[in-house]
């Protein structure tokens, strides 16, 4: 006996087996890729004998006549939407599937249709229609599986009253077929339009690529200056990416922030570069090429960037750079901070500053001195790529020699390919001493203690003092009042630097420019009075130096007669240090 299946479960499973059916299994759906209406043109005419011909195909005149129906050629026509997916077939259809819709580009249709010359639908109706052979059944022949066709087709040698007479209308004849006719010609013709469509299965979505370079060295160690090195660098296209790719290759030699082109020669020739340095990756190709480059005197840098040509896309722009250091045996040291000049007495300060071109640390001994006398002496100084240093003290009575002195003894390291560059010096000349007012004149400077760089600043000075009256007896001559010379003067420097694109990113000096601000007018006091006056002055825009205060010195003096009086005041300029600037991949 059979067991009876309830309803209720025959009806679970067929709602189970499509249920079953996930979405992942489904084929993405065929669509309409691009559409193209052209046109041909039938034309045929009498021969000397009288007799209708037509070229019906390139090179093949065949003999015709009114009301035939005969095949011709209307062209070779290239698919011109391959990238967009799998080719799945062509459609040619008849002038009677053509809607205005089809040339309105704002429009879904008008979106995916193009025209084999321009016009809009009110000149193809009047153009075309009007002309047209009263049957076309047309056909294609598939050149290949990418979409290209041969598209003939059958035509009805009539209606007579649909063509255009060639006599009669030359240069409408003219715009069809673009040709010259004979005068009094008998040929006739009539429009020949059709629809050509390409269907097919859009290919899933690329994402960007992924291409990456590798230099085969990180670093170029204990290299020196003139070396010629060779080595290789090597440029991939990531290995999950479905389709080929172009990218463009570069490689330089970067030094003091410059960047020079260097020559790389493909392992494969297969691989060699176009005109325009571009070539073609398979997914997961990789491409070896050699290059050499000339040690310099400085440290610098290998640079080899790869990016994709046909987009503005990569999936990981990081790894589209690689840089190698080209470091050397050197240590050198550079004044980087100090007053020109001080009055005896005053604090100075002199900053330096230790470069590492060796990229590992360096321990080794650094001396100061100030006119030829140690003020420090440190054995085991630590420098890992750059450190700073100074020596502070009080002006003397005399200029005063600062020197630095890295590495003195050549033993740490011993094989450093210069050492010319291991000693820094600088001089700072004295000031005359500051003269003490002397009680009929006091002079002095309002200045802020200290001001931004590239802006300009003011300052103030005040005179005071009480000059006696004329001496007697009173004269109408005497002058009841007299003119107090002010004179000021200050000095600075404008330093331009630019940080270094080379190994570490240093503050580099281009130039140093002193500036000399000098003032002078006259006061007119009464005679025989207290007064006190007060002029401003304005101090130019000055640059600074990157993390360093430095001085702007100011001196202000006024005289009359025997009557004189000083002073002097000292104003910092300070500049945030250098932020590095931004990288971007080219």
């Amino acid at each position: 006996m059979k067991k009876k299946i309830p309803i209720w479960a025959i009806m679970m499973m067929i709602a189970f087996f499509f249920t079953s059916i996930t979405p992942a299994l489904a084929e993405p759906e065929e669509q309409l890729f691009h559409r193209l209406i052209i046109s041909g043109y039938y034309a045929m005419y009498q021969d000397g004998s009288g007799h209708w011909v037509a070229e019906e195909f390139p090179g093949q005149v065949n003999r015709v006549k009114p009301g035939d129906t005969r095949s011709m050629l209307i062209g070779q026509i290239p698919c011109n939407v391959k990238a967009k997916g799998k080719i799945t077939r062509v459609e040619v259809k008849t002038a009677d599937q053509i809607t205005e819709e089809m040339f309105d580009k704002n429009t879904s249709e008008g979106s995916k249709t193009s025209l084999w010359r321009p016009m809009d639908f009110k000149e193809f109706d009047p153009m075309y229609l009007r002309y047209i052979s009263g049957s076309i059944t047309p056909s294609f022949t598939m050149k290949n599986d990418q979409g290209d066709v041969e598209v003939t087709a059958n035509v009805l040698l009539g209606p007579i009253n649909n063509a255009v007479r060639v006599a009669k209308e030359p240069d409408l004849a003219r715009y069809y077929a673009n040709a010259t006719w004979a005068p009094n010609s008998s040929a006739v013709l009539w429009t020949v339009p059709v629809v050509v469509e390409w269907y097919g299965i859009p290919l899933a979505p690329v994402g960007p690529p992924d291409f990456s370079v590798q230099l085969e060295l990180e670093r170029f160690k204990n290299v020196k200056p003139g070396d010629k090195v060779t080595s290789t660098v090597t440029y991939t296209l990531n290995k999950d990416y479905p389709q080929q790719e172009r990218a463009w290759l570069r490689l330089h030699h970067v030094l003091g922030g410059q960047e020079y082109a260097v020559t790389f020669e493909p392992i494969n020739s297969a691989d060699a570069l176009d005109a325009n340095g571009y070539v073609t990756f398979q997914p997961g190709e990789s491409k070896t090429y050699r290059y050499t480059f000339t040690v310099q005197d400085k440290p610098s840098k290998i640079l080899a960037r790869i990016n994709p040509v046909d987009t503005d896309q990569d999936k990981y722009w990081p790894n589209n750079r690689d840089e190698a250091l080209v470091t050397m045996q050197n240590l050198r040291v550079e004044i980087i901070s100090k007053p020109e000049s001080a009055h005896p007495g005053e604090p100075v300060s002199v900053g330096a500053r230790i470069f590492n071109e060796m990229a590992d640390m360096q321990v080794t001994r650094l001396v100061a001195k100030i006119n030829g006398k140690v003020v420090y002496d440190i054995d085991n100084f630590d420098v890992i790529s750059m450190a700073d240093k100074a020596v502070n003290f009080k002006m003397p009575d005399s200029d005063a020699t600062v020197e630095f002195y890295i590495n003195p003894d050549r033993e740490k390291p011993a094989d450093e390919i210069t050492y010319a560059d291991n000693i820094a010096k600088c001089t700072i000349k004295k000031l005359a001493p500051i003269i003490d007012n002397d009680g009929n004149l006091k002079v002095t400077i309002m200045a802020p203690s200290r001001v931004q760089p590239f802006k300009k600043w003011t300052f103030t000075v005040k005179v005071e003092g009480r000059f006696p009256p004329p001496p007697p007896p009173p004269s109408k001559d005497d002058d009841p009042t007299a003119t107090i010379s002010l004179k000021v003067n200050g000095k600075a420097v404008n330093i331009d630097y630019h940080l270094s694109e080379g190994t570490w990113g240093d503050v580099v000096v281009d130039t140093k420019v002193p500036v000399n601000y000098q003032k002078s007018t006259g006061i007119t006091v009464p005679r025989g009075k207290k007064f006190s006056k007060t002029v401003t002055f304005t101090f130019p825009a000055t640059t600074g130096f990157p993390g360093q205060d430095y001085p702007i010195n100011l001196h202000a003096k006024a005289t009359w007669r025997n009557y004189n009086g000083e002073d002097t005041s000292k104003t910092m300029i300070f500049l945030k240090p250098m932020e590095p600037e931004a990288q971007i991949t080219l």
